[in-house]
């Protein structure tokens, strides 16, 4: 239902719009009122026919979220040089959803220009109608058990993760997780050290950028462990962060927070090809080619991650679960000797207790235990490593099954949240995995579903290569949180 943007309570756009007058379609209103990205937007605020129509003498707009669409697209080719035409068919694009002409669309916006005498050549700059969310700077932050990633976002910009601006700091050396920001601030240039953070031991890293950009208002964190209401606990390290406390010591807009495989499922949407090794014979997924699609997100590191991300109609959300921690379903003879030695230990056994660094040690233990072999104490690296180069046959094996366990609960996953549009194996040992996952076991395993199997056998899978995924997804919720619509920005 449309709504009048001037009426609607809570709406972000209520303030601005209060003075707005009504208009005639395709009219410029004139107005002096400060616009949301704090200057004065003082001239012609333009209203085409697709953003707004008389009825009943009041100023009726579209959903404020095509609005921010709109307003991005425009801002975002004008900060790229684009000229007037190309900011029209960027904004044209935007609005693809009414399923008008562009070619229309832009002459409409023209014809509205012109009504009011302004010239449209490369120097025209179009200011944000009022109403419309600004474009965001914004901290990105990736918390781990051991270390923590800092980048900077620009909703603005073609590739909103500036990776110049990524670096690592070890969590240990900071009291609270508003001292390592603080730090990282001074360090990329975007705050100096005044008396106070002097006083405290804060010292500029020497390596910070010339230009590093205006300070962010935002931040969106993605935190290794649950996110429950204000508060997140680390279970790794001392840290307790309150996001709204966050917002005060740094002096931001928002603070959002996530878990780390929420992260890692909304990097889906900037993914490029180049980012993704596929498993099997199937075309890599295509983010954005439907308007209903769903993806999942698995992936072994410290634990099991599980996490969908759904696309429906322009919408992108993501559903964070708890799914790792689903009891483990053996498939073999094999696997049931595992789990009944791994109950007898632990009780209950759940996936994560098998699929992750500690569990392939948990694997190993019990089929060396099961061989009558003798039990070293190998990290999961060794592991591996000795797998790789056929040093050690329970390795090898231990490999083997973790593979093959972790393609059916890969395809279990798939099942459970319809996730035909494409499996992302993420974390830090799919990766290191990716020979083993390519060989028949894990694929044989996803596929084996039944009734369900030609379906499962059609579902694309792809390992997550780039290194950074969880700043990535955390880029992607800024976009998203700033009103861009993904599936558009992909197209």
């Amino acid at each position: 239902t449309e709504q009048p943007l001037a009426g609607r309570a809570g709406s972000a756009s209520s303030a601005a719009a209060q003075d707005v007058p009504s208009a005639e379609p395709g009219q410029c209103l004139r107005t002096r009122t400060a616009s949301p990205c704090g200057r004065q937007a003082i001239g012609s605020h333009l209203w085409p026919t697709f953003l707004c129509e008389e009825k009943g003498g009041a100023l009726a707009g579209r959903r404020e979220k095509r609005l921010t669409s709109l307003a991005i697209a425009n801002h975002t080719c004008e900060a790229a040089g684009g000229s007037p035409a190309k900011r029209l068919t960027s904004l044209a694009t935007a609005n693809n959803r009414q399923r008008r002409n562009k070619k229309k669309i832009a002459v409409e916006y023209a014809d509205a220009f012109a009504t009011d005498g302004a010239q449209l050549d490369d120097q025209s700059s179009y200011p944000l109608p009022p109403g419309v969310a600004t474009m965001t700077r914004a901290l990105l932050a990736d918390v781990g058990g051991t270390n923590v990633r800092f980048a900077i976002a620009d909703s603005a910009t073609p590739e909103p993760l500036e990776r110049a601006s990524i670096r690592r700091y070890h969590v240990e050396n900071f009291p609270t997780f508003a001292d390592a920001a603080r730090q990282y601030l001074v360090d990329v240039g975007v705050d100096s050290v005044d008396d106070d953070l002097a006083d405290r031991g804060y010292v500029a890293a020497g390596d910070a950028s010339e230009n590093p950009g205006a300070r962010p208002t935002h931040a969106v964190c993605a935190f290794a462990g649950p996110v429950l209401g204000d508060e997140v606990r680390m279970t790794n390290h001392a840290w307790t962060i309150s996001m709204m406390e966050l917002q005060r010591q740094l002096g931001f807009e928002k603070v959002r927070a996530i878990n780390d495989f929420e992260a890692m499922a909304y990097s889906i949407a900037l993914l490029d090809d180049s980012d993704l090794q596929s498993i099997g014979n199937i075309d890599l997924p295509r983010f954005g080619s439907n308007l209903k699609q769903t993806f999942v997100a698995i992936g072994p590191g410290t634990g099991l991650g599980v996490s969908a991300l759904l696309l429906r109609e322009g919408a992108t959300t993501v559903l964070a679960t708890e799914a790792g921690h689903v009891g483990f379903a053996p498939n073999s003879t094999d696997q049931q000797e595992i789990l009944r030695r791994l109950a007898a230990r632990f009780g209950r056994v759940s996936n994560e207790r098998l699929l992750c660094g500690p569990g392939l040690v948990n694997l190993y233990t019990v089929l060396a235990e099961i061989s009558g072999s003798a039990v070293e104490s190998l990290s999961p690296e060794q592991i591996t490593a000795r797998a790789d180069d056929a040093s050690c046959a329970i390795c090898i094996r231990a490999v083997e099954q973790f593979c093959e366990m972790l393609g059916a609960v890969a395809g279990d996953m798939a099942l459970a949240y319809a996730g035909w549009d494409g499996v992302y194996l993420a974390g830090g040992m799919s990766p290191a995995l990716l020979p083993w996952l390519r060989r028949g076991p894990f694929v044989q395993h996803f596929n084996d579903k039944g009734r369900y199997a030609q379906i499962a056998a059609a579902v694309p899978i792809v390992v997550i290569t780039h290194d950074e995924p969880g700043l990535l997804g955390a880029a992607a919720c800024v976009l998203i949180d700033a009103g861009v619509d993904m599936a558009e920005r992909r197209a």
